[in-house]
C-alpha cells in the first residue's frame, strides 16, 4: 500500500547504504576547534615571541606578562565549551521534526533520520528537508531561498519539491528521492541560517582596533628597539626588556576575551531563563532596537482560537456544507482547528479540487463533484463593499475585537490565481483570540523602556485594535488598513504614524520593517508563522516562539523556548546589562593602549629611556584595568544602550590615556631635575598611570555605591601591598621625600582635571 511506507528492514538497508538525510543544522565548533581558536591567535603567537626575547636575555621575572595570555586563553576555552553545550542542547530542543509513514504508521522522527523513499507528511509552516516529490494532496510552497521569487508555487501529485522551500499552505504526502549530501538542505539551511549578517557595533569596533593595533605594534618596536641600543647605547639586555614592556603594553588581549566572555555568559544566562541566542552578538542587536514590530498571533495572542459564534447569512444551508469543507481542508492553522472543534467532519461528498488557505490571498476554497464551490476566508477581501450590509448584526463582535470569516458559496468554478466576483455568504464565524497571560506585563515593560511598539497582522484592523486595547498596548487607537498604503512614501509616513497594522501581507511586514531602518530605528520582530519569515529575515534582531514553524524557528536569532513571551525582557536587559558593562571595561582597556602607542611615541624622539618594565606593565593591567574590567562587567546595568560604541569609549579612553602620559612627562622632567635614579624614576612613572588610571575607574564607576567603592578600595589596598611586600620584584624602590611631594603633586593635578574639565563634558 502506498501509505505503508517503508519497513523496519528497509530503511536500515538505506541507513547502511549511506542513503540517510544527515544533519542539516550548522553545527557548532569542536572541542579542538575552540582550543585552537583561544590558543592559536596572532596577539598570543605575538606575547609569546615577545617573552622568547625577554628569555633569551635572561630577564625571566619579565616572562610574567605570560600570565595574561595562560588566563585568557584558559577563560576563553572554557567559555567556549560552556557556549557549546548550550547551544548543543538547543539544537536537541529546537530539532526539527517531521511525520514520516513507517510500517504503516505515522511516526514523528528527526530530519535527519529520513532516508530515501521515505513517504514524509509536510504540514503548512514545515520546511522541506530533502528533494521529494508529491504523492498526494496540493500545497503552495515559497522556493524564495532557491529561485529568489517570494511568490508560492503551486504543486500538485507529480511536482517535486526541493529541500529549503517551505510549505506556505495546504497538507501533501511526499516521496523522498534525494538525501544528504545529494539534495540541497546542507546548503540551503545554511543559506536561511546567515542570511543576514548580525550586527554587531561590539564586534565591529574591536575587530577595528585589533587591526590597526596589528598594523603599527611591531614597526614601532623595531624603531623602538634600535632606539635604545644604537642611540642611546643601553646594553642588549635593557634595549630588548624596555622595547618588549613597550610593545606588551599595547596589545588589547584582554579586551576580545572581554567581549566574548560576556557575551558567553549571557548567552549561557538565558538559556536558563528559556531564551536561546543563535549567536553571540545577537542581544547586543535586541538591546539596542527602539522599535519592536510584533506578530498579533503567538506573540500577543497564544495561537489559538475560540470558536465564539456563528451567524447565519440567511442564504441558504450552511451547516452540512461547512462539515464537507473541514473535512476536505487539509489546513491545520489556528482558524481551522477552531472551526473543526465545533463542527464535526464530514466526508459525503467528493472532493474535485482544495485550494489551501494562504495568508497572501486570505481565503482557501474547496470545489466538490455536485459542482458545489465553497469558499471560507476574511469577509473584506471577499465581499467587499456588500460586507457593510452585514457589519450590523456583527457590530458588537467588531466592537469587542473578535476576528470574522465569512463561509460562502459560488457557483461559477473557483480559480485560485483570481477572487471570484459574485460570493454568496452562507455564515458569519466569530473567533475570539486568546491573549497571553503576560502580554499586559510584557508591553507595558518596553513602553517604560522607551522602546516603540507596533503591532502587525495580517487581521481586520479593527479587530487587531480591540486586541491591542485588551493586551493594554498604548496607541491602539492608531490604526491603518495596510491594503490603503499605496506607495512607498505612504508606507514610510505610516511606519512612524501608527502602531496597528492590519490585513498585512507578508511582503508589507518585510517592507514595514525595512521602511522603519530607513528611519534611523533599529528594528525588533517577533514571529512565528510562514507569513512571518520574509520581516524576520529583513529585522536587525528576530525572535520567534518555539511553537512556531520550522523556517521561522530557523530564521530567528532568538528563540523563546517554551513560547514564553515574557522572557523577551530578560533578553533585553542581558543584552543592555552585556553592552554597557563592556563600554565601561573596554575603556580601561583603550586607556592603556592609548597610553602604550603615546609613550612610545614620546620616548622614539627623546633622548631618554623608556623608564618601564614588563612586569611593572603587567601589574598595572592586572590591578587597573584586568581585575575591575572583569568585575564591573558582571554588574546589573540596563541602561537604555545609547550612542555608537567606538565613539563612546574613545571620549573617555582617549584623554584619559594623555593624562597617564602627561603625568608620566611631568614626572620624567622633574627627576631629571632632581638626578632621580633610574629605578626611582621607573617607580615613579608606574606610580603616575596607576593614579591616572584609578581616576579613570572612579569616573567610570558613576554613580558610586558601596559594592563600587569597597572594589576601587580594594584594588588600591591591593596595589599598596603588592609594591610595598613585591618591591624587589616588580623593580620598586623607597620614595624619597621630593619623590612624594611630585606624586602627591601629580595626584592633585589629575583631580583637579578630572573634576574640573572631564567630568564635566558630557560622555567624557
Amino acid at each position: 500500500m502506498e501509505k505503508k511506507g517503508l519497513s523496519k528492514k528497509e530503511v536500515e538497508e538505506r541507513i547502511t547504504h549511506g542513503d540517510v538525510n544527515g544533519n542539516c543544522d550548522i553545527a557548532t565548533k569542536t572541542y579542538k576547534e575552540i582550543v585552537k581558536e583561544h590558543v592559536f591567535t596572532y596577539f598570543n603567537f605575538l606575547n609569546i615571541s615577545l617573552a622568547v626575547c625577554v628569555a633569551f636575555v635572561h630577564s625571566y621575572r619579565n616572562m610574567l606578562f605570560l600570565g595574561v595570555v595562560f588566563w585568557n586563553a584558559l577563560i576563553g576555552i572554557i567559555q567556549g565549551v560552556r557556549a557549546k553545550k548550550v547551544i548543543d542542547k538547543m539544537n536537541i530542543l529546537m530539532e526539527s521534526k517531521v511525520k514520516v509513514w513507517r510500517d504503516g504508521e505515522q511516526v514523528l522522527l528527526s530530519t535527519k533520520e529520513v532516508v530515501k523513499d521515505d513517504l514524509v507528511i509536510f504540514e503548512s509552516g514545515e520546511q522541506v528537508c530533502a528533494d521529494v516529490k508529491v504523492v498526494e494532496g496540493m500545497c503552495e510552497v515559497d522556493e524564495s531561498m532557491l529561485t529568489g521569487e517570494s511568490d508560492p508555487v503551486a504543486k500538485y501529485p507529480g511536482d517535486t519539491m526541493l529541500s529549503g522551500s517551505h510549505l506556505t499552505s495546504g497538507t501533501v504526502e511526499a516521496r523522498v528521492y534525494a538525501v544528504g549530501e545529494n539534495n540541497y538542505a546542507n546548503t540551503i539551511v545554511k543559506a536561511a541560517k546567515a542570511h543576514k549578517k548580525t550586527k554587531s557595533e561590539i564586534k565591529d569596533s574591536i575587530d577595528k582596533i585589533i587591526k590597526v593595533i596589528s598594523m603599527v605594534v611591531l614597526p614601532l618596536g623595531i624603531l623602538m628597539f634600535f632606539k635604545q641600543w644604537m642611540v642611546l647605547d643601553l646594553s642588549l639586555k635593557d634595549a630588548v626588556v624596555k622595547t618588549v614592556a613597550s610593545m606588551v603594553s599595547m596589545i588589547p588581549d584582554g579586551l576580545v576575551l572581554l567581549a566574548s566572555g560576556v557575551m558567553a555568559i549571557s548567552i549561557v544566562k538565558l538559556s536558563k531563563e528559556n531564551a536561546i541566542v543563535e549567536e553571540l552578538f545577537s542581544i547586543e542587536s535586541l538591546a539596542r532596537v527602539d522599535v519592536l514590530c510584533l506578530d498579533k498571533t503567538g506573540t500577543i495572542t497564544e495561537g489559538r482560537m475560540n470558536l465564539e459564534a456563528v451567524i447565519s447569512a440567511d442564504n441558504g444551508e450552511f451547516e452540512q456544507p461547512l462539515r464537507e469543507y473541514v473535512g476536505a481542508a487539509r489546513d491545520e492553522n489556528a482558524t481551522m482547528q477552531a472551526i473543526k472543534k465545533k463542527y464535526e467532519e464530514s466526508t459525503v461528498w467528493d472532493v474535485q479540487e482544495v485550494i489551501p488557505f494562504s495568508s497572501k490571498r486570505k481565503w482557501g476554497a474547496i470545489a466538490f463533484d455536485n459542482n458545489e464551490n465553497y469558499i471560507l476566508g476574511a469577509p473584506e477581501i471577499l465581499l467587499g463593499r456588500e460586507y457593510e450590509l452585514y457589519k450590523e448584526r456583527l457590530g458588537n463582535y467588531i466592537e469587542q475585537g473578535r476576528r470574522i470569516v465569512v463561509f460562502g458559496k459560488e457557483e461559477e468554478k473557483i480559480d485560485r490565481e483570481s477572487l471570484p466576483e459574485h460570493i454568496m455568504p452562507l455564515a458569519f464565524l466569530v473567533l475570539e483570540d486568546c491573549i497571553r497571560k503576560n502580554a499586559k506585563e510584557t508591553l507595558e515593560y518596553f513602553q517604560k523602556q522607551g522602546v516603540s511598539l507596533k503591532l502587525i497582522s495580517g487581521d481586520n484592523v479593527d479587530t487587531v485594535m480591540q486586541i491591542a486595547k485588551r493586551a493594554g498596548l498604548s496607541g491602539f487607537h492608531k490604526g491603518i488598513d495596510a491594503r490603503t498604503i499605496d506607495s512607498r512614501e505612504a508606507l514610510e509616513e505610516a511606519a512612524e504614524k501608527y502602531t496597528i497594522f492590519g490585513r498585512t501581507s507578508p511582503e508589507q511586514k518585510k517592507e514595514l520593517v525595512q521602511a522603519l531602518q530607513r528611519k534611523g530605528h533599529i528594528v525588533g520582530m517577533t514571529g512565528d508563522g510562514v507569513n512571518d519569515v520574509l520581516a524576520l529575515k529583513e529585522a536587525d534582531c528576530s525572535i520567534v516562539m518555539d511553537s512556531g514553524c520550522d523556517v521561522a524557528r530557523k530564521t530567528a536569532k532568538v528563540v523563546l523556548v517554551g513560547s514564553d513571551f515574557s522572557a523577551i525582557p530578560k533578553v533585553l536587559e542581558e543584552g543592555r546589562r552585556a553592552i554597557n558593562n563592556l563600554e565601561r571595561s573596554a575603556t580601561l582597556f583603550l586607556n592603556k593602549t592609548t597610553l602604550a602607542v603615546l609613550i612610545l611615541f614620546v620616548f622614539l624622539f627623546l633622548n631618554v629611556a623608556y623608564p618601564l618594565q614588563p612586569i611593572q606593565f603587567t601589574l598595572i593591567n592586572a590591578i587597573t584595568i584586568g581585575i575591575p574590567a572583569f568585575l564591573l562587567a558582571l554588574e546589573p546595568n540596563y541602561d537604555l544602550v545609547t550612542g555608537q560604541f567606538f565613539k563612546k569609549v574613545c571620549k573617555t579612553a582617549v584623554p584619559a590615556g594623555f593624562l597617564s602620559v602627561l603625568n608620566m612627562a611631568i614626572i620624567i622632567g622633574v627627576s631629571k631635575y632632581f638626578s632621580y635614579s633610574e629605578t626611582l624614576i621607573s617607580t615613579l612613572a608606574v606610580l603616575g598611570v596607576v593614579i591616572a588610571n584609578f581616576f579613570l575607574l572612579l569616573y567610570i564607576c558613576k554613580p558610586w555605591n558601596r559594592k563600587r567603592m569597597i572594589l576601587i578600595g580594594g584594588l588600591i589596598g591591593l596595589f599598596c601591598f603588592l609594591a610595598y611586600w613585591g618591591a624587589e620584584w616588580f623593580m620598586f624602590t623607597r620614595l624619597s621625600m621630593s619623590a612624594k611631594i611630585l606624586i602627591a603633586a601629580v595626584a592633585g593635578m589629575d583631580m583637579i582635571l578630572y573634576t574640573k574639565v572631564l567630568v564635566r563634558k558630557k560622555g567624557c
